[in-house]
């Protein structure tokens, strides 16, 4: 991977520049092309991996209008983002390639995610999108995953490709890609919608909707596959494993009151020695409880899902922006991301509607005791006149935290905003800091 350097101010505008050009089309500014920048540039003048303050992919929520009903082919951006060492890569539906420290986009941007992942699907009908980036520190390695469907055959058929960046191959940079079979194991027809990725200490962790393949996509459960992180990592210099690994898989995963549970978030831990992270899950229509779920990687286990009893969180209305009537959708009450530590707990986030105002959006976001099964923090986020949507976390183990988001309103265009820093472990918010479209 190469490296390269530039200011702050370089690399936050080029970033805002890029994530604008994959937004004009979708009516909102992606927050998912800014938070691994934010957390990144705070703490010098390149992009260099702190591991105190690590990242995590993002987000696609808020990236289309309000009217848009979503369909297997969303030709929004649906941009995710990862960054390790001075390199940032990206996703969008369409899209895969990397950003360097200096804010100049690689040659090899934009490359489309069915060449990125060619040869590793078996067969020539297939479509791709909804990407995920993830950078694992301990192994110096990027991860991406994708959602890949062929409706020509009969019956249709549905792939999670997984691709991971290769270190020191003799010849060239050579990503190692592969696909598995979405209803492996189910005797079931679905694909694979919104894949989320997280992981354990020698174990990706990859979740997702199961929907069939109708005019509504009806939803028929969700799935979580485990994947050893040595069955897709080269040995340094060697050619990438030949495949064929093994995959556990639990599917129609349940809520504990029994009802299925959906948009399942998986963790991505930064417990260096431990087999174990957590899955945690919301009411994509609003309630009361979250779900939480331990999976062992090492012990090949996934607990049954406790309930954590948390402030009411309706879902969020749409939000207005400035020069049109037309709104922005602000998704559901569902968790957006989540990430670990054994010292402060599981951080997570949601949109929904205001406490006190169920008109207006707000993010609500919450620190976790998964050992104990308790709360440690459970509060909201917002402004007395903007909508704020489309949060994402980032926290470190000193249980200080970091939040991006989104925010609009009818007298002004998106915002790029964050709050935070270590305020919020001491019930006090820094100065939040806001990026408009307007400025740039």
């Amino acid at each position: 991977m190469r490296s390269s350097h530039g200011s702050k101010r370089r690399i936050f505008r080029s970033a805002l520049s890029l994530a604008w050009k994959i937004a004009a089309r979708t009516s909102v500014m992606p927050l998912g092309l800014i938070v691994i920048v934010f957390g990144q540039i705070a703490i010098g003048a390149t992009l260099g991996l702190d591991f105190s303050w690590p990242g995590q992919y993002d987000t696609e929520t808020g990236a289309s209008p309000a009217s848009t009903i979503s369909s297997r082919c969303v030709p929004d951006a649906y941009p995710t983002l990862a960054a390790g060492g001075p390199i940032v890569e990206l996703g969008t539906n369409p899209n895969y390639g990397i950003w360097p420290a200096n804010g100049q986009a690689d040659k090899s941007f934009p490359e489309a995610l069915t060449n990125f992942f060619a040869g590793a699907i078996p067969s020539h009908n297939w479509v791709m999108g909804q990407p995920k980036l993830l950078y694992d520190n301990s192994g110096g390695r990027f991860i991406l995953i994708a959602s890949a469907f062929d409706t020509a055959s009969q019956p249709p058929q549905a792939w999670i490709a997984i691709g991971a960046s290769a270190i020191n191959h003799p010849q060239q940079f050579h990503d190692c890609t592969y696909s598995f079979d979405a209803n492996s194991n189910s005797g079931t027809h679905y694909w694979g919608s919104n894949p989320q990725l997280g992981m354990t200490k020698d174990a990706f962790v990859i979740t997702a909707d199961m929907r069939a393949f109708d005019n509504n996509n009806t939803f028929q459960y969700a799935t979580v596959w485990m994947i050893p992180k040595q069955s897709i990592y080269n040995i340094p210099g060697n050619l990438c494993p030949p495949g064929g690994f093994p995959i556990h898989n639990w599917q129609r995963l349940t809520n504990p009151g029994g009802d299925l549970a959906s948009q399942v978030t998986p963790a991505k831990s930064y417990a260096a020695n431990s087999p174990v992270t957590y899955l945690i899950s919301a009411y994509p229509n609003g309630g009361s409880g979250l779900s939480l779920w331990t999976l062992d990687s090492d012990n090949v286990s996934l607990s049954l899902a406790q309930k954590l009893p948390v402030q009411p969180y309706p879902a969020p209305p749409a939000a207005p922006q400035k020069g049109t009537t037309q709104l922005i959708s602000t998704g559901d009450a569902r968790l957006l991301n989540a990430v670990y530590f054994n010292e402060s707990g599981l951080w997570t986030v949601q949109t929904a509607a205001c406490p006190n105002q169920p008109g207006r959006s707000c993010f609500k976001w919450y620190q976790l005791n998964p050992v104990a099964g308790t709360v440690i923090q459970d509060s909201y986020f917002g402004y007395s006149v903007d909508f704020v949507y489309a949060p994402a976390v980032v926290a470190n183990r000193n249980g200080d935290a970091v939040f991006v988001f989104n925010a609009s309103s009818s007298n002004h265009y998106v915002d790029v905003d964050f709050v935070g820093a270590c305020g919020w472990r001491r019930g006090k918010y820094s100065p939040v800091a806001r990026f408009s479209a307007e400025s740039w």
